[in-house]
């Protein structure tokens, strides 16, 4: 496994699949909001719908979204914003390889919070 860092806008990102976290409450992770206004609000129509994985460990892959140069994001459920455990991020983590194993993605940018 091979592991860099890089400074770049993340709905620019050069990789082949952004995993973004999602917390349960009202509010967008700054990652999501990034990713929610570059994609012309999906991710809010998704949180309209109940669609969105909020729960630590549940995901949701999405796949050509507009104005997001990734040809994938996974959304994953990290559990509380207000009170985040230990727990609840190794589930995260965990869901997110686990679903990442199983699909095409060579690379993947992690942005859970």
């Amino acid at each position: 496994m091979e592991f860099s860092i890089t400074a770049q806008s993340l709905e620019k990102a050069a990789t082949a699949c952004l995993v973004v976290g999602i917390t349960e409450g009202a509010r967008f992770s700054p990652s999501a909001k990034i990713i929610d206004q570059a994609s012309q609000r999906h991710l809010s129509r998704l949180k309209t719908q109940g669609d969105l994985p909020t729960k630590a460990g549940k995901t949701l892959l999405l796949h050509n979204l507009p104005g997001v140069a990734a040809p994938r994001v996974l959304l994953v459920g990290t559990g509380s914003a207000k009170s985040l455990t230990e727990r609840d991020y190794r589930a995260a983590v965990r869901a997110a390889v686990l679903a990442l194993a199983g699909g095409g993605a060579g690379t993947a940018l992690f942005c859970l919070a």
